[in-house]
């Protein structure tokens, strides 16, 4: 669980207009997605806040490339997830909209470099500003590692 004190730090940190991207990092049920909704609730009354859900994406397309026999069940090419993204925060952009994306995880994105290339060549803009990292602990609790 986060302290007063870094619940106090985040928001100073995250509610800043000099972040534009966040990715939240970690193995599955590690916390993500919580860390995620923590930011979300605590700075969105400071700033938006867009959490940029892959799974959600992913769904979307999914069901875009169904046809009449059924639901399409292959894997979805990640180049289609991640334009779909940049297109979300294309059309934000032209509304006027500024917000704070935080990335709920992204398959596929395996290091820090590897999100830096998408958000440079993808979205031709500098790679996210905050990285939280989330790990399961070895007596099975959850951290977070900033």
């Amino acid at each position: 669980m986060v302290s007063e004190w870094d619940a106090q730090n985040w928001q100073e940190v995250f509610a800043s207009v000099k972040i534009d991207w966040c990715l939240v990092t970690g193995a599955p049920l590690s916390g993500k997605t919580t860390v995620t909704k923590y930011l979300q609730k605590h700075i969105g009354s400071q700033r938006a806040v867009s959490v940029v859900d892959y799974k959600e994406h992913e769904g979307a397309i999914r069901a875009a490339m169904a046809t009449p026999d059924g639901p399409y069940e292959g894997e979805v090419p990640l180049a289609k997830v991640e334009d779909s993204i940049v297109a979300m925060i294309q059309k934000d952009k032209k509304a006027g909209k500024r917000a704070l994306y935080v990335f709920d995880g992204f398959p596929g994105q395996k290091t820090a470099a590897d999100f830096a290339r998408f958000t440079k060549e993808k979205m031709r803009c500098p790679a996210a500003d905050f990285i939280v990292s989330c790990q399961i602990n070895q007596d099975g609790g959850q951290g977070i590692l900033p």
